[in-house]
């Protein structure tokens, strides 16, 4: 169980110390302890693309100094460890995050395969590359009508092609197999957020995450003038539905991992009838959709 309390405390002072807290969360967003100081350290926010993380850091101190705790988290138990057949125990398919939070933003970089480097005794240098969470809306499908994704279950006997003597419950989603009747129009700032959105729920219940949903857009209103926007939806990913119109119209794309503690979120109701203020108990990216300004 995190101790939400106790860590926001330390990651606050640790920003108010040193300008910023660099720390290893799990795949969930949870902080796991803080990261060794780094010898080097790029740690970017690109305006709609991917940014990346880059950076190398020393493990221990000396010959007989003790291997930073971040190595057995990241690498290994006990890196050097065997088992019986004499191969190296190392982690398979553990996805960390490193986060980089600074005074009012907290940038997330899910991390792919760090690199321990050292002698026969012991690692001494580790080295973490990532991307931030814009990452999962390149991978997020983005469907063409949304509404067919959520509650509308039949029981049927079987399949069109009989394959299936057992009755199955079926659940029939709609595509865009025609070049018309798919365009969201409207303010940028807006359709964006809508589509998003829409994305996200039509997944969460899919995959049943409804009560613990990955992420979700803020939607409290900028107050700037958006320009108008048509968005061809065509089943493919989020990202690459959204990114274009959104770069044409002036729109920023972030997303900030939130963590519980932090101040609510404005967003949609799960009836489309309104927003709310919202909080959770889990860590949850928010993605910002905001007309850009002078």
């Amino acid at each position: 169980m995190t101790d939400w309390t106790s860590w926001q405390a330390h990651v606050e002072q640790t920003i108010a110390d040193r300008g910023q807290w660099v720390g290893l969360c799990d795949g969930h967003g949870r902080p796991l302890i803080d990261m060794p100081t780094a010898q080097s350290m790029t740690a970017g926010q690109a305006r709609l693309a991917e940014a990346s993380l880059s950076m190398e850091m020393k493990v221990t101190g000396g010959k007989w100094a003790p291997v930073h705790p971040v190595v057995d988290l990241m690498i290994a138990d006990g890196l050097g460890v065997f088992d019986e057949e004499g191969r190296l125990v190392v982690k398979n398919n553990i996805v960390d995050m490193v986060v980089v939070a600074k005074p009012g933003r907290r940038h997330a970089y899910v991390t792919s395969f760090p690199t321990a480097v050292g002698d026969a005794t012991s690692p001494n240098t580790l080295r973490v590359q990532g991307t931030d969470l814009i990452g999962n809306l390149v991978t997020w499908p983005c469907p063409s009508v949304p509404q067919t994704w959520i509650p509308n279950v039949t029981l049927f006997e079987g399949d069109a092609s009989g394959a299936y003597e057992t009755p199955r419950l079926l659940s029939a989603m709609e595509m865009s197999l025609v070049a018309d009747g798919y365009t969201m129009s409207g303010p940028a700032e807006e359709t964006i957020r809508t589509l998003v959105q829409d994305s996200f729920d039509a997944v969460n219940y899919q995959c049943g995450w409804e009560d613990t949903p990955h992420m979700v857009v803020d939607m409290a209103p900028t107050g700037r003038e958006s320009p108008l926007a048509h968005i061809r939806v065509t089943d493919g990913m989020v990202w690459e539905t959204i990114a274009p119109p959104a770069q044409l119209a002036g729109v920023n794309i972030t997303i900030d991992l939130w963590w519980p503690g932090d101040d609510p979120v404005l967003t949609r109701l799960p009836d489309k009838s309104g927003t709310a203020l919202t909080t959770w108990t889990h860590p949850i990216g928010v993605v910002r959709i905001e007309q850009g300004g002078q």
